[in-house]
Order: structure tokens, then C-alpha cells, then sequence
């Protein structure tokens, strides 16, 4: 017995009348019953045509003996057309029969599969088994093709089930990569980045690359656009503290001049425009300041020489928007170091 047939295959078990029989010599081809036929009827039939030639009247005995052997010659073809034809139509009845038997087992066959083993065999699958051993431990068809369907359907869903773990593992790993990149990597790179301590090279090759080729894309992107914007930043401050430097040079040059005219013309009546010149320029001084300290720079206002007091205090009443309220009674000759001045 072949090894890929168990004994309850239908090759096995196929009953007696299921079985092609061998030609013996009762057994006739469609032909031979055929002519057997028209002899029988021949013989039959000529004998019943003789006998009505014989009963009839000498007038009618030409007329009957020409119709009668007509009608008999086409009675004894139609039997032998009948019997050729009945003899054709024995071997298809008998293929529909064992076609529609064969359909038969092979629906209950289908439905047992899809009741049975294929259900269970999914499961174990499911479970963690081995496509070999959760065919091996249940009941097998016997229908070689049904055979290879429930081996390849096991077998496709044991590589779903591998797919659906290597994807569920793989998204573990990248939710796990994400969260310390979030968390621990992109604050570190930042802060190396700042100010442009480091090159985005040096940052890459000081931190430790994710194993996850997205994680790792993502790290390289995000350092480089970090570095990009730290170095757009860097120059738009460097320009704007030129800048600043550049306004606070002139709002010096404009003090020292609006503080010489204010001691020259002290007593004149256009010392009040002085005093609101004064006032204006120092608010653009601080304005400046304020634009050099945000872009990383210093106050611009520094001197080499002692400044008078007089000039100090003077600077610090334009400081406030009411200065007219204030009266400056000057008296000392005391002196600030220039480079305390301002402050």
C-alpha cells in the first residue's frame, strides 16, 4: 500500500460494483448489440411480413408485399438505431452514478475537514504549536487533495501567526526606541547642540545609534535640524548684536555731545529741549541694550575715564519717563570710574 494512503482511502475501500469490469464474452460493444438487434427484428419481422404476403388476396398480395417490406426494412433499422444507442447510454449512466457518488463522499469529506481537523489544527497553530505536530495529532483526511489543502492552510496560518509576532515584536522595540529617544536622547542632543558647542557630526558619533533603522533616521534628521536652526539662530543673533553695537556707538557718540551742550548752555532757555533730547537718546541707549543682552551681547556704553557725578545723575533722571519732575542740586566734584558708570 502507497505510504500517502491510509486503509480508509476510497482507492481501498471501493466496493465491487465501483470497479471497471474486464470485457468477458457476454460483454458486446454498442455495434454488435446493435446488429444483434436487427437480426432478432429481421427475423421477427420478416417472418410477420411473409405471413400477411401469403394471407392476402391475389389482388392485394403486390401492394402488401411492397409496403409491408418497406415498413419492415425501417422498423428493423429504428431497433437497431434503439439498441446501438441504449447500449452507448449503459457505460454514461453508469459514469454519472459513480461521478455522483464520488461528489457525494467528497462533500462529506469537505465537511468534516471544515467541522473537524481544520478548526483544531488552526488553534493549536494558534497556541504556539508547530504546523508538524498539530497535523500529527489529529485525524487526517482521506482525500490526498484534501490532505494538501489542510497541510497548506495550516501552514499559511503558522507563517501569519510568525508574521503577526516578528510585527508585534518589532513594534514593541520600536515604542520602547521612541520613548528613550523622547525621553533621554533628543534633551541630550540638545543641549550639545546649543550654542553650537558641537558639530552635528560629533553629536552623532558621542551618541549611541538605535538599533530601529526609523529611530535612527529620525536621531540623524533631528540633529541636523537642530544643528541648522542653533546655526540660523547663532547668525541672526551675531547680526543683531552688530547692529545694536553699531546703534549704541552712535547714542554714546550723541550723549557725550547732548551732555557737553547741556553744561555749556545750562542757563539758556532751549536747556529743556536739551534735557528732552537727552531723554530720547537715552531711551534708544536702553533700547539698544536690551537688543544687544537678548542677541548675546554687552551694553555698549563704557568708558576709560571717571565720569562726573553730575553726569551720572543727569543719565539716570533721562532714564525716567518723568523727568521733569525731577531737580538735579549738583554740589560735589566726585567722580564714578568709567567702567562703573553705567551700572
Amino acid at each position: 500500500m502507497p505510504a500517502h494512503l491510509s486503509p480508509d482511502h476510497p482507492m481501498e475501500r471501493t466496493p465491487p460494483e465501483h470497479l471497471p469490469r474486464a470485457h468477458g464474452p457476454l460483454e458486446r460493444s454498442p455495434l454488435e448489440r446493435a446488429l444483434l438487434a436487427w437480426v432478432v427484428a429481421v427475423t421477427v419481422v420478416g417472418a410477420a411480413w411473409l405471413g400477411s404476403v401469403f394471407a392476402a388476396s391475389p389482388e392485394t398480395k403486390a401492394f402488401v408485399a411492397w409496403a409491408g417490406g418497406g415498413a419492415a426494412l425501417v422498423l428493423c433499422a429504428a431497433v437497431a438505431v434503439a439498441a446501438y444507442h441504449a447500449a452507448l447510454a449503459r457505460p454514461l449512466r453508469a459514469r454519472l452514478a459513480e461521478a455522483e457518488g464520488s461528489a457525494a463522499r467528497l462533500e462529506r469529506q469537505i465537511g468534516e475537514l471544515a467541522d473537524g481537523p481544520l478548526p483544531q489544527a488552526i488553534r493549536l497553530v494558534r497556541q504556539g504549536a508547530l504546523p508538524e505536530e498539530a497535523l500529527a495529532s489529529l485525524p487526517r483526511p482521506s482525500s490526498p487533495s484534501l490532505q494538501r489543502v489542510l497541510n497548506g492552510v495550516v501552514h499559511e496560518v503558522a507563517s501569519a501567526e510568525r508574521a503577526a509576532a516578528e510585527a508585534q515584536a518589532d513594534l514593541a522595540v520600536l515604542e520602547e526606541q521612541a520613548a528613550f529617544f523622547a525621553d533621554t536622547t533628543l534633551p541630550a542632543v540638545g543641549a550639545k547642540l546649543r550654542g553650537m558647542r558641537r558639530s552635528p557630526d560629533a553629536v552623532l558619533t558621542e551618541t549611541e545609534p538605535p538599533s530601529h533603522p526609523l529611530v535612527r533616521r529620525l536621531l540623524e534628521t533631528t540633529v541636523h535640524t537642530i544643528a541648522e536652526g542653533e546655526r540660523s539662530g547663532a547668525f541672526t543673533r551675531i547680526a543683531c548684536a552688530h547692529a545694536a553695537s553699531r546703534v549704541q556707538a552712535a547714542v554714546t557718540r550723541m550723549l557725550a555731545q547732548l551732555r557737553e551742550l547741556q553744561f555749556r548752555f545750562g542757563e539758556e532757555p532751549f536747556f529743556a529741549d536739551l534735557l528732552d533730547l537727552d531723554h530720547g537718546v537715552s531711551q534708544i541707549g536702553r533700547t539698544a541694550d536690551g537688543i544687544a543682552v537678548l542677541s548675546g551681547g554687552r551694553t555698549g556704553r563704557r568708558w576709560t575715564k571717571p565720569i562726573r557725578m553730575e553726569s551720572i545723575l543727569r543719565g539716570a533722571m533721562g532714564r525716567i519717563a518723568d523727568y521733569r519732575r525731577l531737580r538735579l542740586h549738583y554740589s560735589s566734584t566726585a567722580h564714578v570710574a568709567g567702567f562703573a558708570a553705567e551700572g
